[in-house]
């Protein structure tokens, strides 16, 4: 029983440790990661915009102003827009919105899967530099003309745009955007050591010149999903780790709808959780590894505190510890993102972290889930 005992706390505070580690590279990272300071491009290049959407008719009209509203010359821009088998009217309204806009290509998904339509879409782009998003998000109008300068000045191979949840309602919502939060300012951070570690196809730019070659790559090629954050590890480990540059700007943020409830929350996380396992690169294994040991053993720790009351007691001061070793993170890019008013939720969040962390990581492993209308397709 006492050696037991003795494992566990020693599992516990290796896990500390390393947690604490990786909270220093992160908030270092951040900080030493400039401010980009925005300029008109004096070039224009052609940019091509890539989207793929499924069963999107609702999010349509507020997302297709946002692109035709960009301060970038239409005649410079191409949207592509791919269909992945939608069951309701987004082909249907996509194909009339064509009509009006001449640089509007609609395409009907050959494939399944998101990672599928995003490829296709790859293949028929032209730009010199390759824009993606979704439907579900409002870039704002300069998104387009700060990547292109961030291109121009920097000429990295693969740019992560911020992205943040907006129009929260209720404490769910705002426990989802700082979680989200916390996922998008960890791989701002690390990028920012140059140590790649994840970004969001809602808002990253690709190289003109390697995109035909990111259609073939076989990186993750097991996952319907994932085109994000395993292009990201392919560039940085062909590359090298100076090709990918994290933009730092507001006049890049893409806002996107947090998850309405906790069901579409959660689904979401294991289909995100579930893409680790397929992590080629050695830094993204021990982030995933560490994070999830950490909290595993605080989740334990709450949990046996039903049977010896004063784990309870470590509980809370770990709790208190991680709270303060992620607040200058969260707060940081928080305020970057004038998010600063979710932080007074950032406590209770860190309690219910924990748990939530440790259930969606152990689901992701063994739970199938539907995702817009299909079973298991991530």
């Amino acid at each position: 029983m006492q050696t037991a005992i003795d494992i566990y706390f020693v599992i516990l505070w290796v896990g500390a440790g390393g947690y604490l580690l990786l909270l220093f590279v992160f908030i270092a990272g951040w900080l030493k990661t400039e401010e980009f300071q925005t300029s008109e491009p004096q070039r224009k290049p052609k940019v091509s915009i890539v989207v793929a959407v499924r069963n999107e008719e609702e999010n349509l009209p507020a997302f297709l102003k946002s692109l035709v509203s960009q301060n970038y010359p239409s005649g410079n821009m191409e949207i592509i827009i791919v269909d992945d088998h939608s069951e309701d009217d987004t082909y249907e309204i996509l194909k009339r919105e064509s009509e009006k806009a001449g640089n509007l290509t609609v395409l009907k998904a050959t494939g399944k899967g998101k990672k599928a339509a995003v490829a296709q879409g790859f293949s028929a782009a032209s730009g010199e530099l390759v824009v993606t998003t979704d439907a579900d998000c409002i870039p704002g109008k300069t998104w387009i003309s700060t990547m292109v300068a961030c291109y121009a000045e920097k000429k990295p191979l693969l740019i992560l745009g911020p992205v943040v949840y907006a129009n929260e309602k209720g404490f769910l919502q705002k426990f989802f955007s700082l979680d989200f939060i916390s996922l998008v300012a960890s791989g701002a951070g690390s990028q920012g050591m140059k140590l790649p570690l994840s970004g969001n196809a809602a808002n990253m730019a690709i190289s003109g010149r390697i995109v035909k070659e990111i259609v073939s790559m076989n990186e993750g090629q097991s996952f319907a999903s994932g085109d994000d954050v395993f292009l990201l590890h392919y560039v940085a480990k062909k590359y090298g780790p100076g090709s990918v540059c994290f933009l730092k700007s507001r006049q890049a943020i893409v806002e996107t709808a947090p998850p309405a409830g906790l069901k579409e929350f959660v689904l979401q996380r294991i289909r995100w959780g579930s893409k680790a396992v397929g992590y080629k690169m050695l830094w993204p294994k021990v982030v995933a590894v560490v994070v999830f040991l950490f909290n595993l053993m605080l989740f334990t720790t709450l949990a046996a505190g039903f049977f010896r009351p004063e784990l309870w007691i470590l509980y809370a001061l770990l709790v208190l510890m991680k709270f303060l070793a992620d607040y200058p993170l969260l707060k940081g890019f928080s305020v970057f993102t004038f998010k600063e008013g979710l932080l007074k939720y950032a406590f209770p969040f860190e309690i219910i972290y924990p748990v939530y962390l440790t259930v969606t990581a152990l689901l992701s492993m063994v739970v199938p889930y539907t995702w817009k209308g299909r079973r298991g397709l991530r």
